[in-house]
């Protein structure tokens, strides 16, 4: 028997072989959302010439169609929320996350299949997808860079984002909230509603500018230095500002403040360092602006 998470109750629960045979109705909607499968489900309603009893049951999914096994978890998953599970009726993985009953699911998120309400908490599942950091991680494993084409691609991206308002300066962004989705890597953001990730970041790395740590009131410039800690990171495959020493991470703060820069990457061009170097200025002032950045990673994502 294998050991289950129900992630509504924080419980743990073994499960035992099912002895007693499943009603007809069980039946049929297995088989039909066998065959429509997950990614599909959106469209049964639209789609499926089902009678009106059979197509409540198939369209409306519960957290009995999906197997979160408690002994993959990590505490991560805990902290945010969001648990690795498979979907039972076409074993597709999938990731859910669940959210107070008054949030709106993440229509606009790519990888965004279903979501279905218990209790008092709505159960959003989406498509498995990776990260940046995971991409980093797997560099690391497989002993590759990342092609500079493509940094510039993730920079205009992430550039493209900020100047047209769908991040904003109080965004915590960092290389576990930028996600690929698809064949084609379509790059988008998600980022979490829990106060204490956005605190940790990834591997507690500082993504955001001086000013921003001051408590200043920042301008568009500070996207730039942003943008500057992703090219980094892409580069020397390890954040730009983290505690290297793993014993002081306060050291980080005050290194920023006093204008210490992180060890010059040993792999990019040096036209892609030069810029990233402007990025890093200390005075908003004297640092690229955003959408000079932006016009030259357009001419060098192509």
């Amino acid at each position: 028997m294998s050991e289950q998470f129900n992630p509504l109750t924080k419980t743990v629960s073994r499960t035992a072989p099912v002895t007693n045979a499943p009603s007809l109705q069980s039946i049929c909607r297995n088989t039909i959302l066998h065959a429509i499968t997950l990614k599909r489900i959106k469209q049964a309603d639209e789609s499926l010439p089902l009678p009106k009893p059979l197509m409540r049951t198939v369209s409306v999914l519960n957290l009995k169609d999906f197997v979160i096994d408690a002994e993959k978890l990590e505490p991560g998953n805990h902290l945010k929320e969001s648990y690795p599970a498979t979907c039972i009726f076409d074993g597709i993985p999938c990731i859910i996350k669940v959210k107070s009953k008054d949030s709106k699911p993440e229509l606009d998120n790519p990888s965004f299949m279903a979501s279905f309400e218990d209790k008092n908490s709505v159960c959003c599942v989406y498509e498995v997808t990776d990260t940046l950091k995971d991409r980093i991680v797997q560099c690391k494993l497989q002993n590759t860079r990342f092609q500079e084409v493509f940094i510039w691609r993730l920079a205009k991206t992430l550039l493209e984002f900020a100047l047209n308002g769908k991040i904003t300066l109080s965004t915590k962004v960092n290389s576990t909230m930028i996600h690929f989705y698809g064949p084609k890597g379509t790059i988008f953001l998600e980022a979490t509603d829990n106060p204490m990730t956005e605190m940790m970041g990834a591997d507690s790395a500082i993504y955001e500018a001086p000013e921003v740590l001051r408590q200043e009131e920042p301008t568009n410039q500070a996207f730039s230095w942003t943008v500057g800690c992703i090219i980094y990171e892409m580069l020397a495959l390890e954040p730009a500002f983290f505690d290297r020493t793993g014993t002081n991470p306060f050291q980080v703060f005050m290194d920023m403040m006093q204008g210490i820069l992180p060890p010059e990457p040993t792999e990019g061009s040096p036209e892609i360092i030069e810029i990233m170097w402007h990025c890093f200025k200390s005075d908003p002032a004297k640092r690229i602006p955003p959408e000079d950045l932006l016009r030259f990673a357009i001419a060098h994502s192509e």
